[in-house]
């Protein structure tokens, strides 16, 4: 929730600086709706898998519920970055991106503001992937002692093939097995010859 917090506020800042410092229309204000838009449904997606088809024993705990919601955060993230880099672009003094260079910025102000901006969204975006990856990690390891786990430490699942159901199956990988070694020895017959 916080990494969600965090984006809106980012994309807050850039639509407000962009629209009545630098004043530009933007689209960054429909960005934040559609962020929080795809966090809702993404949730409530996730609160009906939790009530409809996970065990109660995992559900009542809501096990898992911090991973599941994490890739929601880092896609949300992925969204509004896009919409930031784009948002930007329109931005800028020069629109032909041919033209640009050093002094394509209307004043100093915007060239600075600019520069700041992409090493903070920068630096913001490497700690925000961080930290969802580090609080998986932590997920797994406190969720070592729980049920599933628990399960495939005492009994490996295992798959045995039944001959009768594939048999069919079993006879056209031996046939392709023949083919592919005949194919090999023609080959290797024909280079060293």
């Amino acid at each position: 929730m916080q990494g969600i917090i965090l984006i809106n506020l980012v994309l807050l800042v850039t639509w407000f600086t962009i629209r009545f410092i630098i004043r530009k229309k933007n689209f960054l204000f429909k960005i934040i709706w559609l962020v929080d838009l795809t966090f809702i449904l993404y949730a409530g997606s996730v609160f009906g898998m939790y009530i409809l088809s996970m065990p109660y024993a995992e559900a009542i705990r809501l096990d898992g519920f911090d991973r599941y919601m994490s890739s929601v955060v880092i896609l949300d993230l992925f969204i509004g970055a896009m919409a930031l880099a784009i948002a930007i672009d329109q931005s800028f003094f020069e629109q032909r991106f041919e033209k640009r260079d050093l002094r394509s910025f209307s004043s100093i102000i915007t060239k600075n503001l600019y520069q700041m901006s992409a090493f903070l969204l920068l630096i913001f975006s490497i700690i925000m992937m961080y930290s969802e990856s580090n609080g998986i990690k932590f997920t797994n390891h406190i969720s070592q002692n729980e049920l599933p786990v628990q399960l495939t430490r005492i009994s490996r699942p295992q798959t045995k093939l039944n001959q009768k159901k594939y048999c069919w199956l079993i006879r056209i990988l031996r046939t392709w097995i023949v083919i592919m070694q005949v194919m090999w020895a023609a080959t290797t017959t024909l280079l060293t010859n």
